[in-house]
């Protein structure tokens, strides 16, 4: 039955004590619910352990709240493009992951451009939400401004980046391996300027290569 649920004893050994401290909660969610729920759990050495309770259906239990390369394409398909609020596709990783920037008042020339960017480090998955939470803040003030933001739409033009590294966050990389970083790569080729994001910044150390992203033609505003 649907109103079912068990409660489960949950150990998860992380196989190394130095951030374990960190580790007293759990972010759970069950199938048809809204937002995410904490709950704590004991620490000792490698392992973290709790009871918590699952009902039937499908339950998430996370270290951080999930959002993966798939919520990150849903949430970008979802953009409704408006005067205000522009939507690039910027390039592909290295593993040919899409690379989006999302622009909010991209027509304010002559102003300090304010940028954004999440998942970096691909566990840390609060910025996704934060910048889809700043899209859709945006999306639903068009007119009239809420007073608290009209400061920044009347200076600066803000570029969202919501997934910098999504080789990384697909693939299941924490902040500890080799290549989880993203950086931004400016090209110059010729009369043409090129926007890049290259997860894997260090290449292969062993063999000293380096690997290169597919860069699309930047666009004006």
């Amino acid at each position: 039955h649907s109103s079912d649920s068990i409660q489960l004893r949950l150990t998860i050994d992380w196989r190394e004590p130095r951030f374990n401290y960190l580790r007293n909660y759990v972010y759970l969610k069950h199938s048809g619910d809204a937002d995410w729920s904490v709950h704590p759990m004991q620490v000792s050495r490698t392992q973290s352990m709790g009871v918590i309770e699952c009902r039937a259906g499908e339950t998430y239990i996370c270290l951080h709240p999930k959002y993966n390369y798939g919520d990150y394409m849903r949430f970008v398909a979802g953009i409704q493009e408006s005067d205000l609020i522009k939507k690039e596709k910027i390039g592909l990783s290295p593993e040919g992951r899409e690379l989006w920037v999302i622009k909010i008042n991209s027509d304010g020339s002559g102003k300090r451009p304010i940028m954004m960017v999440a998942r970096v480090h691909p566990y840390e998955t609060s910025g996704s939400y934060c910048i889809e939470g700043i899209v859709n803040h945006f999306s639903k003030n068009l007119s009239p401004f809420p007073f608290h933001i009209s400061p920044i739409y009347n200076i600066s033009p803000i570029y969202l980046i919501p997934m910098a590294n999504p080789d990384g966050v697909d693939n299941g990389l924490s902040g500890d391996d080799r290549d989880q970083d993203a950086r931004f790569n400016l090209k110059n080729n010729s009369d043409q300027e090129h926007h890049c994001l290259d997860q894997r910044h260090c290449g292969d150390r062993a063999a000293g290569s380096r690997s290169q992203c597919t860069v699309l033609p930047r666009r004006e505003p």
